[in-house]
């Protein structure tokens, strides 16, 4: 196999600044100064370790994979917007008068077509499920048995799952978007789903969008993808049975600030005793997510401002730092 030739070409031959254009997809990797190791623990996922860090962070960013994902993502968003615009969102509906077999088949025409794309996008790169974080570990393992036992004809299963693995994918990836999911999984009420679905959308968005600051995601775009949704899962009965099923299989649950500090805002845990990670798997957050959320300006997760979780944040590193002293990893 001949060696590879690694060719450094000039920035002004290209029409955009490559660095430029990789700002603008946004994402990127974590500073690679402090970076000390990788490590694959027997329980599933990727822990990254940082110099400055007390936890490790769950996955590492590659910068091929953050870039590809982006791509998949602008086209993503860009279908939703068409779809929630006015007065396509209205001609969505009339797909339903179609015959059942000739709708099913344009939505497996479409997914198809899109997981070709993505797939393609992001082959070099590709995951194996194991290597997920703890979150989506839990969805991907949870929801594919639920396919493979719920959907009829294999082809309908593959599909599926090939879907499923890309948002899977995407959220392994983006961590502004997991950690978002995390923290409203924790508040989705199943049996307020059953009761009224719309009603409970509403409930979940309306939660998600008094926890954005000024820098977070724009209320415009939660509307491009829950107006669609609620079209279509209001109409499409079968479906939506389905999707209440696979969140019904899986452990939404986690640690709410109530479970980090008391009414008197006093510990509710040693951070210094704990592991890097939690073993066990399920999409809210453990420790670890608790952590590396801290210090997030455009979301107040779990409700909590970015004042309060700053302060835990001081804290726990300070414990950290004089934990590493005692230790005499570290110089004083």
């Amino acid at each position: 196999m001949p060696d590879i030739v690694k060719v450094q070409l000039p920035k002004d031959i290209f029409k955009n600044d490559p660095a430029d254009t990789r700002a603008r997809l946004t994402g990127g990797e974590l500073p690679m100064e402090h970076y000390q190791r990788t490590e694959f623990p027997k329980e599933g996922g990727m822990l990254a370790y940082y110099k400055c860090w007390a936890f490790p962070k769950k996955g590492l960013p590659l910068a091929p994979a953050v870039e590809h994902l982006n791509m998949i993502k602008k086209v993503i968003v860009g279908m939703a917007a068409i779809l929630a615009s006015s007065p396509i969102r209205y001609l969505l509906a009339l797909v339903f008068l179609f015959p059942k077999k000739k709708r099913e088949a344009l939505l497996l025409l479409a997914i198809e077509k899109f997981l070709n794309f993505a797939e393609y996008a992001i082959g070099r790169v590709m995951l194996k499920p194991e290597h997920f974080c703890t979150a989506m570990r839990e969805i991907y393992t949870k929801i594919s048995v639920y396919i493979q036992e719920n959907f009829q004809g294999e082809w309908k299963k593959e599909l599926y799952t090939r879907l499923l693995y890309i948002f899977c994918y995407i959220f392994e990836y983006d961590t502004a978007y997991r950690q978002r999911l995390q923290d409203i999984a924790m508040e989705i009420n199943i049996q307020n789903l059953r009761k009224n679905l719309s009603k409970e959308i509403k409930r979940l968005l309306k939660i998600l969008q008094s926890r954005e600051r000024e820098f977070g995601i724009s209320q415009e775009k939660y509307g491009y993808f829950i107006k669609p949704l609620s079209i279509f899962l209001r109409i499409k009965k079968g479906l939506r049975e389905k999707a209440i099923g696979m969140l019904e299989c899986l452990d939404l649950s986690g640690m709410r600030w109530g479970d980090l500090k008391d009414d008197h805002n006093e510990d509710r845990v040693n951070w210094t005793e704990l592991p890097p990670q939690s073993e066990k798997m399920c999409v809210g957050f453990d420790h670890n997510d608790w952590y590396n959320a801290l210090n997030a300006v455009s979301y107040d997760f779990g409700g909590i401002n970015f004042v309060r979780r700053v302060e835990l944040l001081s804290e726990i590193n300070k414990d950290y730092v004089d934990k590493m002293v005692k230790e005499g990893k570290i110089k004083p």
